[in-house]
């Protein structure tokens, strides 16, 4: 019995999709070595993403001839229950890929002449060490290897059905929560239990696994939004915010929500209620045809309105898009010219940092054709925390 991730029909759009844009461009094969692409072809992932190099995974995609997987011997058998619309083929060594097999299988697709794409630009990387790729190239010398980044994000920024409905269900399990997190948090608690519980609550409410979580909670250090939890402790008065995201099947949420410890004051709950409508106005705003640059002018400007200054919160952007990497392409700042089509998410995330608190509303929208859907849930006023 198969236990494949992604329907027959859902495999075979996207290899048609790729297909055209590589007749299109001239490109006789796509070589992919990033665990994301071959998880977006194929379903397939590995157990540990990220997290090793040693078994390299390559998928070769031609014009034409049926697609091929190549993988250590560990992962085959586990590969072929869960893919299906490409040949599997496994190799034995743990120090490198034999290049002669490569060669192999891309001149038995069609693959050893002309352009050859590859995972060259931005926001790609090779799955595979950099003197093998030359290596490759020197011993290919019929074949240019170009970039294909163009071709990957015009497949990966536009999501379908299948892949909203795991970031809806990624965002419903972080939702859950966080609701929960801050429900049963209370004074005296250290940063690194909250994260840990937070985690939890994710795979009760059916996250395949937690992704990440970011914590900032002590006065004077909110410019700290990068950080992962530490033994401290929180107290009375501290604002304590949370960003965080659980996946499904590879699809990441990911935002985030805040709380105080004891009772809420006046001056941080109108902080909270501004970022609120600055984050609401922008996610107005989105509609097919608006550019990433014209959604981040709105955010500035709304931000600016309210007397707030746009680049305390110091990420280097307004938002971003998310599918099987929390963060994607396009970035919502003023240099990004990405026109918004029906299908992509967009995390929008305008706020502002004070010594008393962190103030952002992170929010995951899908474009839809006159305007956006908000799939992140949970509170947006601030949890009164128990002291």
């Amino acid at each position: 019995m198969s236990y494949p991730t992604w329907p027959k029909e859902e495999i075979t759009k996207r290899l048609e999709k790729c297909r055209s844009y590589m007749k299109d461009t001239g490109i006789s094969g796509m070589v992919l070595t990033d665990e994301n692409n071959v998880t977006y072809f194929t379903g397939f992932r590995t157990h540990a993403p990220w997290t090793t190099y040693t078994r390299t995974a390559w998928y070769f995609l031609p014009v034409d001839e049926k697609p091929v997987l190549l993988l250590q011997n560990m992962m085959t058998p586990d590969a072929k229950q869960k893919t299906h619309g490409c040949e599997i083929i496994n190799y034995a060594g743990l120090y490198g890929t034999d290049l002669n097999t490569v060669e192999e299988i891309m001149k038995s697709l069609g693959m050893a002449e002309g352009k050859i794409g590859w995972e060259l630009g931005y926001e790609q990387r090779l799955g595979i060490p950099y003197m093998e790729f030359e290596n490759l190239r020197q011993q290919m010398d019929n074949c240019q290897f170009v970039d294909g980044t163009d071709i990957l994000w015009s497949l990966r920024l536009i999501k379908s059905d299948i892949e909203i409905e795991c970031i809806r269900k990624a965002c419903d399990a972080t939702s859950f929560a966080l609701n929960k997190v801050f429900e049963t948090m209370h004074e005296g608690m250290k940063e690194t239990q909250i994260i840990k519980n937070l985690f939890s609550y994710m795979m009760e409410a059916g996250a395949d696994k937690p992704g990440f979580a970011l914590i900032a909670t002590e006065k004077g250090q909110y410019d700290r939004i990068s950080n992962i939890g530490s033994d401290r402790r929180i107290e009375k008065g501290d604002l304590v915010w949370v960003d965080c995201g659980a996946t499904v099947k590879g699809y990441w949420a990911d935002f985030g929500r805040a709380g105080i410890v004891g009772p809420v004051d006046q001056e941080r709950k109108e902080y909270q209620a501004c970022v609120h409508d600055v984050t609401m106005k922008a996610i107005k705003s989105i509609k097919p045809g608006l550019t990433a640059g014209d959604l981040a002018e709105v955010c500035i400007g709304a931000l600016v309105e309210y007397g707030f200054d746009p680049s305390s919160f110091d990420c280097g952007r307004l938002g971003h898009g998310m599918g099987l990497m929390s963060t994607e392409p396009p970035s919502i700042t003023t240099q990004d010219k990405t026109v918004l089509r029906e299908g992509m998410i967009i995390n929008i995330e305008p706020g502002f940092v004070k010594e008393n608190g962190v103030f952002n509303l992170e929010e995951n929208v899908v474009v839809t054709k006159d305007g956006a859907d908000i799939l992140s849930g949970a509170e947006r006023t601030l949890y009164p925390i128990n002291c």
